[in-house]
């Protein structure tokens, strides 16, 4: 890699909020990545939960505490809110996005960028699910290899498309897997780079800050009480590479896959109608909000 291309590098790396442990995937543009294996580990996929800025609450990206089984402040509000009863469909809207998102992260390095080193992959669920879905269809009906083995594994192309449909913008992304096996350790990649990889790579914990309760319960204050704590252009940066909940209610219907819609009433449990009238939002506010653990399809059986 060039000084020039490391300069670039650095400026989409600053200009995404990655903060160059999380791996952004530029709109319009395909990126081939290899999931890495983790040390002592079956599977190398961690299950957590975070606070996009898109729920008008947080600054900026954060873990909850959810991640360590703890108990979530702000989940605990939005539930504390529907216990007294019908809510308006707007404080609705504001309460349900209170709940912290389900994420999947996973080590990867980036094929043609390698000197970029380990990056952390952050997958929303539903584009996990997608991911999942294009695993077990490239090897139908044989069950998907672990595509993380160093010497017999396989490398996933991440499509990332940027779409415009009746004035609205949103982001999907499509995921598609090498034909062929390949080792971890291709030409021009050094013995000491793959150590590297295996040996030392970012935790998880090191894609986003941790927020405690206490900093949840003072953004949450600051938010009431009209305290203006977002920038828009952060915020935009912050959320440019992720598919939230709000990006996925932007897209209409007919764009949705099932994979999508099973996705956001995980997510959120309401629909995604712009138009919801007062009926559907209490119907909505009656289901339990309490998310049951969800069964890791890469886990191994016996």
């Amino acid at each position: 890699m060039s000084n020039f291309d490391k300069m670039r590098s650095l400026r989409d790396s600053l200009k995404s909020g990655n903060k160059s442990k999380v791996i952004y995937f530029k709109d319009d543009t395909k990126t081939m990545i290899r999931i890495l294996p983790v040390k002592g580990k079956e599977i190398p996929f961690k299950d957590a939960f975070v606070h996009y800025p898109s729920n008008q609450v947080v600054p900026k990206t954060v873990f909850s505490p959810k991640s360590d089984g703890e108990v979530d402040a702000l989940e605990n509000f939005l539930n504390e809110e529907l216990n007294k009863g019908h809510q308006p469909p707007e404080t609705f809207k504001f309460l349900i996005n209170l709940k912290p998102v389900p994420v999947v992260i996973v080590p990867v390095i980036e094929r043609n960028n390698e000197s970029a080193g380990v990056q952390l992959w952050v997958m929303a669920q539903n584009q996990f699910d997608s991911f999942v879905e294009s695993l077990s269809n490239t090897f139908h009906p044989k069950t998907p290899p672990d595509i993380w083995n160093i010497e017999e594994g396989f490398d996933v192309i991440v499509d990332a498309k940027s779409k415009e449909t009746t004035g609205k913008k949103y982001r999907s992304i499509d995921y598609a897997i090498a034909r062929d096996a390949s080792p971890l350790q291709t030409e021009g990649v050094t013995d000491s780079q793959v150590d590297e990889w295996l040996n030392d790579q970012p935790s998880w914990e090191e894609a986003y800050p941790k927020a405690t309760n206490e900093e949840l319960k003072e953004y949450l204050r600051n938010h009431l009480e009209g305290e203006d704590t977002d920038d828009d252009e952060e915020l935009d940066d912050d959320l440019a590479g992720y598919a939230t909940e709000e990006e996925l209610d932007d897209a209409p219907d007919e764009e949705k896959s099932d994979v999508v819609k099973d996705a956001l009433n995980k997510f959120k449990g309401q629909t995604t109608s712009e138009e919801e009238d007062d009926t559907d939002a209490q119907e909505e506010q009656e289901e339990a909000v309490v998310e049951g653990e969800e069964k890791n399809p890469f886990a191994k059986k016996g």
